[in-house]
């Protein structure tokens, strides 16, 4: 997850989250295989779910040509 284009990814996703739903980053430590977060959303707003499936979604679409899985054949088209 520490590799500069997974970071570049996490970081380029956060800015986007964070302006079509605004939150405050309050801690965060990366680490080489995950990584945690302390958010505050604004008040009246508590769909942290939201936030954080848009986040991983949108990494995880960034950077799976990186990823080196033995993947299916019928799965590799579906996911490349």
């Amino acid at each position: 997850m520490t590799d500069p284009p997974v970071y570049s990814a996490l970081r380029e996703t956060l800015r986007a989250v964070k302006g079509a739903h605004p939150f405050t980053i309050d801690a965060f430590v990366l680490l080489p295989d995950h990584l945690h977060c302390l958010w505050t959303l604004p008040e009246g707003d508590a769909d942290y779910a939201l936030r954080w499936n848009l986040v991983k979604r949108r990494v995880s679409q960034q950077v799976r040509h990186l990823i080196t899985t033995d993947l299916t054949s019928s799965r590799r088209k579906h996911v490349m």
